[in-house]
């Protein structure tokens, strides 16, 4: 949370201690110069509202801070009394200490030493009512942004509607078409962007029962505060990435798709290895049955599904937004026959879903919902198919099926779903059944068969 001892490199030393210079400067009271008077004007109940709506839907368990006030507790204050509170506040510039304190809580990660400070996970605890004051305002950086477009459209990570690997996407298109054709930088820089104040908050270790002396972080934003991604992403905003080659890595099974099958067959050997060992059960088990019986769809139909609710959500994006005109170029490229990721993704539906097709001209969002539910039921029937094809197969088909005068066995309405006996308390007893199920035992029938 503080600086190295030796400066970084890459960071210009007379920028720097520039910025330094000029974060001294900065009155504690500014001139708000945004056209809305996002920063200015007072709260008002609709705004405490949908604060808290935010917090019951996204944060409701969440940790108290030193003031011991639960975010349950906080969500029980009439919006009127907060809305007099907050307002007091940011008219006399006054704030209660405790809010300004942070819990830094050091969970030592599995395995590690616990003497080096290194291996500690620090988690923050903020006042759940400072939390609810800095989202209140993080709605107003985010309008005021908004307005004065301050983020790029290429801005895609702690932004509301948008996939980290959205610019990924961007980047395969944009391959495709080729084919065929510090902390006082952030203030300073707020401050020349219209935004006035600073926060001043400080910390407090907790280990155990045991807490540090309070302190200050001189690098980084704010742990557990609700606009630290939204100063990441104003911190960032001016970025450019200089001109020279490096290397680009990036990944999302919904972006690179599994044209060749034979590509990800080990990783589909390492996903089977796994099943194998969470179940106990022999190598030679049916594919089929570990899908079955664990819920976890197998790999190619996942990935498939994957993509296609990516294609979902592109669907639903706005004209202007850099992601929709990608999409746009892609079908563009797949209606004149060239390479692109909606030709790959035709591709890889027809290997896997034959009888679906997926049609550029109609990319609605209720279409494609229905094609995802359409490959999903492909993906159940055909493990439905392999496990009644395998003599093996036959204690499932029971399972699965109602049989007369039984009135204790239920059959299971869907193939791919956890089955209960795995939540048997028992190890033993637990794969017993499960090795039974799945013919996985060492009876004489089973054994004559791995020998054949």
């Amino acid at each position: 949370m503080n600086p190295p001892s030796s400066p970084s490199t890459h960071i210009d030393p007379v920028l720097k201690n520039l910025a330094d210079l000029l974060v001294e400067t900065l009155p504690d009271h500014t001139t708000d110069h945004s056209p809305l008077q996002s920063f200015s004007r007072l709260l008002i109940v609709p705004k405490v509202l949908r604060g808290m709506e935010h917090l019951q839907h996204n944060e409701a368990n969440a940790s108290p801070g030193i003031d011991a006030i639960s975010q349950k507790d906080v969500l029980a204050i009439p919006a009127e009394e907060l809305v007099c509170l907050f307002n007091y506040c940011l008219q006399n510039n006054e704030i209660p200490q405790a809010w300004l304190l942070s819990l830094l809580a050091a969970v030592l990660k599995k395995g590690r030493d616990l003497m080096t400070p290194e291996n500690y996970c620090i988690i923050g605890l903020q006042s759940c009512l400072m939390k609810l004051l800095t989202l209140i305002i993080d709605f107003w950086v985010m309008e005021w942004m908004d307005n004065a477009s301050i983020l790029p459209h290429s801005q895609n990570s702690f932004r509301c509607g948008n996939h980290t690997h959205n610019n990924s996407f961007i980047l395969c298109m944009a391959i495709d078409h080729a084919h065929t054709h510090d902390l006082s930088v952030l203030w300073t820089k707020l401050h020349q962007l219209g935004v006035g104040g600073a926060i001043d908050m400080e910390y407090i270790i907790k280990v155990g029962k045991s807490c540090s002396d309070t302190f200050t972080s001189s690098i980084g934003v704010l742990a557990g505060d609700s606009l630290s991604p939204m100063l990441w992403n104003i911190y960032f905003s001016n970025f450019t990435v200089s001109d020279h080659l490096d290397d680009v890595v990036w990944e999302g099974c919904e972006i690179a798709l599994d044209i060749d099958l034979t590509v990800s067959e080990e990783l589909r050997q390492v996903s089977l290895t796994f099943l194998h060992h969470l179940l106990s059960v022999h190598p030679k088990t049916g594919v089929a049955f570990l899908h079955a019986e664990t819920s976890i769809m197998p790999l190619y139909f996942h990935h498939l599904i994957l993509a296609l609710q990516y294609l979902h959500y592109l669907s639903a994006l706005p004209d202007d937004h850099l992601d929709s005109l990608a999409l746009h170029e892609s079908v563009s490229l797949c209606h004149m026959a060239s390479p692109s990721w909606f030709r790959d993704l035709q591709h890889v539906l027809a290997q896997l879903a034959p009888s679906i097709n997926i049609n550029y001209d109609d990319l609605s969002v209720p279409r494609l919902s229905s094609l995802i539910d359409n490959v999903e039921a492909i993906c159940l029937q055909s493990l439905n198919d392999d496990i009644e094809d395998m003599v093996k197969g036959s204690m499932l088909c029971l399972s699965m099926k109602h049989v007369p005068g039984i009135v204790s066995l239920h059959p299971r309405k869907k193939t791919l779903s956890r089955c209960s006996y795995l939540s048997i308390l028992i190890p033993a007893h637990r794969k017993a059944l499960t090795h039974l199920l799945v013919s996985s035992h060492v009876f004489a029938v089973e054994v004559l068969r791995w020998l054949e």
